[in-house]
């Protein structure tokens, strides 16, 4: 023993005490005087900056989604001893000009289905995962062999996992949402979207 404090015990004394809501801010003017140093976390929408708050915290303070955008504005929260923690909206760029980029982060959940065509994310994501790891999508999926192309990958899905419209014709919206999802949820295995680059 080295006589310091058990940080671990510290903090999670220090989260886990009664908490007051302070208030919503729109925009940083809104956003209470510092009286105590800042922490911040910045990351990209929807990589987990709320649920982090939520674990420090040991209960629901921050509303999670694993779709982006939950966090509209900044929500202060104030401890016990008067620390503050605030949680914030993610960071997306306005215009993201690399197309494979868009298309990853879209496959990733961090841009809304609302602003994407989910049949040319899934054929994006088909065609990335039959050339990176294609045993694992047709382990998952439980095909019998890697198909040829990203379009006959989200057939051999939706027949799989009965994405099928009228006459037994694969719905291929539905077959790129179930990969999509999969891919998502991590049950496709250690997936990377990106690799270092080479020398």
């Amino acid at each position: 023993m080295t006589g310091e404090p058990d940080l671990e015990e510290v903090s999670r004394k220090l989260f886990s005490g009664p908490i007051a809501f302070l208030k919503s801010a729109p925009g940083l003017d809104f956003l209470p005087e510092a009286a105590v140093p800042e922490v911040a976390f910045a990351g990209r929408s929807n990589v987990g900056k709320s649920s982090l708050i939520n674990t420090l915290m040991q209960r629901k303070v921050a509303a999670v989604s694993d779709k982006p955008a939950v966090t509209k504005e900044q929500r202060t929260v104030v401890l016990k001893d008067g620390m503050t923690v605030t949680d914030s909206p993610g960071i997306l760029w306005p215009k993201i000009e690399d197309e494979a980029g868009a298309f990853r982060l879209a496959l990733a959940g961090s841009i809304p289905d609302s602003a994407i065509d989910i049949v040319t994310i899934g054929m994006f994501g088909a065609q990335y995962f039959l050339e990176h790891y294609g045993t694992l999508v047709t382990t998952r999926f439980k095909l019998a062999s890697v198909p040829p192309d990203a379009e006959a990958l989200l057939n051999d899905i939706g027949r799989r996992r009965g994405a099928l419209g009228p006459g037994g014709v694969v719905v291929l919206q539905r077959a790129a949402e179930l990969l999509i999802n999969e891919f998502c949820a991590g049950t496709l295995g250690r997936i990377s979207l990106e690799w270092p680059p080479t020398r």
